[in-house]
């Protein structure tokens, strides 16, 4: 039967429109409460804080690029520069680090150890021994006054790091906060339909980022994208392929001169909705 709808945002406003749009005429923070009764008088509520005139701070780790490789004992420093609309450069206990250390076994998900928690612009840390199959996250969490968070990290690999892509999964479309699942995957080469990576992310609204250290020859390779549907395909930290829109499966190639040696691979997805594709492939 048919549903209605009753939305209050906190402020005095009201409307029963299905999928309303509301200005508010002053800067806060609001409650706004959705309530959905069907024809039978049954009904749900939820609630989300929100705050208008606020924006979500801004932060770069610099002098650090994911990707990097490490060895035990390695001193590794890291910094950040952090901004925000309202409260301007933001320091201190503002930025928060954390150490991850992500333990993946081939096709298994992975298994996390929390390592360092540091807040600051700036610090470092010496490198500790690892268990195989593994990668370190750098993780930044950066506040500002009003309580908005911005999430930015960077993948540290090991020299002896296996020859498999660290896939990371996001139960949201725009790679935010910790990834709900990780693991390593042999291969990109993925078509799920109208399904999802796993059964703790929504077949809508998703998105995924692979990582990989990949060993070439000197030559001209071929790169290939395809996606549905956002894609952006990076190659030593350089965006080479940026297309982040909606689209059906789509398939983009370049071709690139590599230096013989070890070269960091990312490939980044979003799922809108319905059909969802994932693919790279690179060769000469």
């Amino acid at each position: 039967g048919p549903l209605s709808y009753a939305w209050s945002f906190g402020d005095g406003g009201f409307t029963t429109l299905e999928n309303p749009q509301y200005t508010y005429t002053a800067a806060g923070s609001y409650t706004v409460t959705l309530t959905v009764t069907d024809d039978h008088g049954a009904s749900d509520s939820d609630t989300v804080m929100i705050q208008p005139g606020n924006h979500i701070p801004e932060a770069t780790i610099v002098a650090l690029l994911s990707g990097t490789i490490v060895s035990v004992g390695d001193t590794v420093a890291f910094s950040a520069s952090a901004h925000d609309e309202e409260d301007g450069a933001l320091t201190g206990a503002s930025l928060q680090w954390k150490l991850l250390n992500h333990h993946c076994p081939f096709d298994a998900i992975c298994h996390t150890h929390h390592m360092l928690d540091e807040s600051g612009v700036a610090g470092s840390f010496a490198v500790p021994e690892h268990d195989a199959e593994s990668y370190f996250e750098l993780v930044l969490e950066v506040t500002d006054s009003g309580g908005l968070t911005h999430t930015e990290s960077v993948d540290l690999f090991f020299a002896d790091s296996p020859d498999m892509f660290h896939a990371k999964y996001y139960a949201n479309p725009t790679l935010s906060g910790l990834p709900t699942i990780a693991r390593s995957e042999s291969t990109i080469d993925f078509d799920w339909g109208l399904s999802s990576p796993d059964p703790l992310i929504p077949s809508d609204h998703f998105s995924s980022r692979w990582t990989k250290l990949e060993t070439f020859e000197s030559g001209l390779y071929a790169f290939s994208v395809t996606a549905d549907d956002g894609v952006r395909l990076f190659i030593d930290n350089e965006l080479v392929i940026d297309e982040w829109h909606d689209q059906p499966a789509t398939t983009y190639t370049i071709e690139r001169t590599m230096t013989a040696g070890t070269h960091a691979i990312r490939m980044e997805h979003y799922e809108n909705a319905y059909g969802a594709v994932a693919k790279l492939t690179y060769g000469r």
